[in-house]
């Protein structure tokens, strides 16, 4: 399921010069290139590491509706657009 006018969330990786770590209450989140650097908490760091360990959409739907009280896929669309604007992901090269 992809929400209209989106491309699949599969289709997205970190981007190149981006890197991570998992912190107690938090995953910090760095590009490397810019110096930029952005905290993670709640259901946004699991997305993280969920997208990171390329875990399966239909599980990352339902992780996310046993965590949060909306609807799963537009959350996690928003979620992977707001990241792209930000240069945290891209477009995976086929």
């Amino acid at each position: 399921m992809t929400l209209r006018n989106q491309a699949p969330i599969s289709n997205y990786q970190r981007a190149r010069d981006i890197h991570w770590v998992i912190d107690a209450r938090q995953t910090i989140v760095i590009n490397q290139k810019s110096g930029a650097v952005f905290c993670l908490t709640g259901i946004e760091a699991a997305i993280w590491s969920w997208l990171t360990l390329s875990y399966p959409y239909q599980t990352m739907l339902e992780l996310i509706s046993g965590m949060e009280q909306t609807e799963a896929a537009p959350l996690l669309h928003k979620t992977v657009q707001k990241w792209r604007a930000l240069g945290l992901l891209e477009k995976k090269e086929r």
